[in-house]
C-alpha cells in the first residue's frame, strides 16, 4: 500500500468471481489516486481468484486483500467495513461491474453535499454509494443470511442518514 493512510476505502467482495474480478477492480484501480484504497475481502473462493489479486496487488499499491471464512456475503460486507483504513468507505461496489469515471465524481458530489449539511449521512446512488466510516460501522452489517443491504438503508433511513441521488454523469 504506497498509503498508511488513505482517505477513501472502496471495500469489495468477492467469492469464485474470476471471470470478471480482474476487470472489475481494474476499472476502479485505474480511475483513482493514492487518496484511495481498494480493499477486497475474498471469501474463500475455491476458483482462481486469490491467485488474480496476488497478482494485481503487486502490480498497484493501492490494493489490499484478505481471505476471510466463506460465511456469507453480509459477514464479508461487515468485515470489509470493519478493516477499511479510509475515513470514508465506498461499500458494495461488486467484483462483477465495471465502474467508468465514476468514483471521484461521486466523491466530490458526496462532499459538495457535506459542505452544506450539518451531520453526517449515507449518500446512495444507483451504483455507487459513500459514507463515513464511522456512520457505516454504526449501522454495519448484521448477521442475516439475506437482505443485509435493505437491512442497513432501512436503518439508516430510518434516522435520517441515507440522502440519496440519481447520478448522472
Amino acid at each position: 500500500m504506497s498509503t498508511d493512510n488513505p482517505k477513501y476505502t472502496i471495500a469489495v467482495c468477492n467469492y469464485n468471481m474470476e471471470e470478471t474480478l480482474e476487470e472489475s477492480l481494474r476499472s476502479m484501480l485505474d480511475q483513482v489516486d493514492e487518496r484511495f484504497e481498494v480493499l477486497v475481502i475474498d471469501d474463500g473462493s475455491t476458483d482462481s481468484s486469490q491467485e488474480i489479486l496476488e497478482e494485481l496487488s503487486e502490480e498497484y499499491d493501492k490494493l489490499r486483500w484478505m481471505e476471510d471464512s466463506n460465511e456469507y456475503l453480509n459477514a464479508t460486507r461487515k468485515t470489509a467495513n470493519k478493516k477499511a483504513l479510509g475515513d470514508y468507505i465506498l461499500p458494495q461496489l461488486d467484483a462483477d461491474d465495471r465502474y467508468e469515471d465514476v468514483i471521484e465524481d461521486f466523491v466530490n458530489i458526496f462532499h459538495q453535499i457535506e459542505s452544506k449539511i450539518d451531520g453526517d449521512f449515507y449518500l446512495q446512488g444507483q451504483s455507487i454509494e459513500i459514507g463515513s466510516k464511522d456512520l457505516i460501522l454504526e449501522y454495519n452489517f448484521r448477521e442475516l443470511s439475506y437482505g443485509g443491504d435493505r437491512d442497513f438503508w432501512r436503518r439508516a433511513h430510518g434516522d435520517d442518514k441515507i440522502i440519496l441521488i440519481d447520478e448522472v454523469y
